[in-house]
């Protein structure tokens, strides 16, 4: 009795998969998703790497997707880098709050920003207000100590999210 949806179910599926949109949707939604997960996870910096490989994997996969279903791939591409953009500056504040040579205040700041990358970014007007933040608190940031590489990947995080409005 209960076998029989099922199988109908996985007929379904087979016979007609989901929508190119729907899984353009799908994909941009779990990559936006995984910056979020990065954010709430304080040691994946560690993992920097991976974190990396499987988020231009996505990139590909979700720039590959729009030209298949015919939306513009410089749209897909633009979303694609605001997210690659946006696990460098996760990555950057990770390592930055794992030293100790940080100023309390710089300190802080690499937390609320954890905070809010934790939060997926749901439209562009958000993802361009989020970059001009970043941008003002990477400003601040440029002189604590070691901060280079962690104001760069901040500064590019901010350009690139101001410019996927």
């Amino acid at each position: 009795m209960v076998a029989g949806p099922l199988v109908a179910l996985a007929a379904f599926r087979l016979v007609f998969p989901p929508g190119g949109r729907r899984r353009y949707a799908q994909l941009s939604a779990l990559m936006r998703a995984e910056v979020a997960a990065m954010a709430a996870q304080p040691q994946a910096w560690q993992r920097a790497a991976v974190w990396r490989a499987r988020l231009q994997h996505r990139v590909l996969r979700l720039v590959r997707c729009a030209d298949a279903v015919g939306l513009a791939p410089g749209r897909a591409a633009r979303e694609g880098l605001a997210v690659l953009a946006t696990g460098q500056a996760v990555l950057a504040l990770g390592q930055m709050l794992a030293q100790d040579a940080w100023p309390d205040a710089d300190r802080r700041r690499a937390q609320t920003w954890q905070r809010r990358l934790a939060r997926p970014v749901r439209s562009p007007a958000q993802a361009h207000r989020r970059g001009r933040l970043l941008a003002r608190d990477a400003l601040r940031l440029d002189l604590a100590p070691a901060g280079p590489q962690v104001v760069s990947a901040l500064r590019h995080a901010a350009r690139v999210l101001a410019r996927a409005a």
